[in-house]
């Protein structure tokens, strides 16, 4: 019995003219997509059994449709993990835990500040460490002598994950948003959370008193 063939129909042919458009457009919207980029992910207590992100405050600085990274803001190194990490290195810049992925590598993260050295609202620069020192030698003087004022902070590692997981671990409820806000960034590490935790609840409540 000979085989089946579809007859290529003027419909048939619009619909795979479509599907090829798409599948060459989809790379481009995936990297168009920003998601939350420079925002703070706030882990709720379906995340709490976690060992890396319960508790936790996650400062995202890429967000697209292949996936997303972030920085916790929680996880300062003891002395001890600090120098097995960075070696003597960790004595002037008292680095922090960024994430479980890759603690090879090493960003600086950098406040913004305005003309007048006011903090400013506006999202977190990150920096891979090596790139930052080979650009401004000057400023990395600066942290190394601790006159920097806290406007730079230095990670190991990044929080990862994979395309669109981090959306489905949010509507799964393990994760909240807030827009990046200094005052967080600045706080005690172990303040952090609970501030970022008041601030939703608070925000909850409000959306559903309006309701």
């Amino acid at each position: 019995m000979p085989a089946m063939s579809i007859k290529p129909t003027p419909l048939i042919a619009r619909y795979y003219l479509l599907a090829a458009a798409l599948l060459l457009a989809l790379p481009s919207l995936m990297n168009m997509y920003a998601g939350h980029t420079g925002k703070l992910l706030v882990s709720s207590v379906k995340a709490e059994l976690d060992p890396y992100f319960g508790r936790t405050v996650v400062y995202l600085f890429y967000h697209s449709g292949w996936g997303a990274r972030g920085l916790i803001l929680t996880r300062p190194f003891s002395a001890e993990q600090a120098q097995e990490v960075f070696g003597n290195l960790a004595h002037d810049i008292d680095p922090y835990f960024g994430g479980p992925v890759a603690l090879s590598e090493h960003y600086v993260v950098e406040m913004k500040a305005s003309a007048e050295g006011q903090k400013m609202r506006e999202p977190l620069r990150v920096t891979p460490l090596e790139v930052f020192r080979e650009n401004n030698p000057g400023q990395w003087d600066v942290i190394l002598s601790g006159k920097d004022e806290g406007r730079f902070r230095i990670f190991a590692g990044y929080s990862g994950w994979g395309t669109f997981q981090l959306e489905s671990e949010m509507r799964r409820g393990v994760w909240g948003v807030l827009d990046y806000d200094p005052m967080l960034y600045e706080a005690q590490p172990e303040k952090i959370w609970p501030m970022a935790i008041d601030r939703l609840l608070k925000r909850t409540d409000k959306d559903r008193g309006g309701a």
